[in-house]
């Protein structure tokens, strides 16, 4: 168990410190809604705790996404398999207004990490996530595009309601889908080159 003191530098608590707290704090009704020891929405946000981990847990989170694209890549129909990515991220969208709720804190704090699950499970849509060079490649770019969140990533982040937890790691997810792409072509090519010249 790490302390739950302020951050040395800023005086301030850390997001993980402060989620831990709170998910430990008594779980007494609160205008309707029970406190976040008893919130399934914080455990499910959390990925299962997972998100309390207080070095990088966005990295964490996003390795869970791993599973959820082997299982979303088992489905044999291609447009059934979007619809279950699609569900699975819709479904998230309350869960996390819940959670944010819940927790009382910022508007998407780092400690929800579903987004991230999510978000690997679509940068691997539709690859062979048989490959370990495809899913680590995937892996990476996801976490390149969601930390930089280049424009319009960090705009989107943005969007009220949860929507931006969920619609940033989305768009991000689709720059890693495509630069993915993009390199296996290159790659497929350049050993076909090879092969054709060797």
């Amino acid at each position: 168990m790490f302390a739950l003191g302020a951050n040395d530098k800023t005086g301030q608590v850390s997001p993980q410190k402060h989620a831990y707290a709170a998910m430990n704090e008594p779980a007494t009704p609160v205008d309707g809604h029970v406190g976040p020891r008893r919130s399934a929405a914080v455990w499910f946000a959390t990925a299962g705790g997972i998100g309390l981990i207080p070095f990088a847990p966005g990295t964490w989170g996003s390795i869970l996404g791993i599973p959820l694209a082997w299982g979303i890549a088992a489905v044999p129909n291609p447009w059934l398999a979007a619809a279950v990515l699609v569900g699975v991220a819709a479904v998230c969208v309350p869960i996390c207004v819940r959670a944010i709720r819940d927790l009382g804190g910022p508007h998407d704090p780092s400690c929800i990490v579903v987004d991230e699950v999510v978000g690997t499970a679509a940068t691997l849509f539709m690859f062979d996530v048989t490959q370990p060079a495809t899913v680590i490649a995937g892996f990476l770019l996801f976490r390149l595009f969601d930390i930089t969140k280049p424009t319009p990533v960090r705009e989107i982040e943005r969007l009220p309601h949860a929507w931006g937890v969920m619609a940033d790691d989305l768009l991000a997810a689709l720059y890693a889908n495509v630069s993915l792409r993009a390199l296996t072509f290159l790659a497929t090519w350049y050993f076909a080159s090879e092969a054709a010249t060797g």
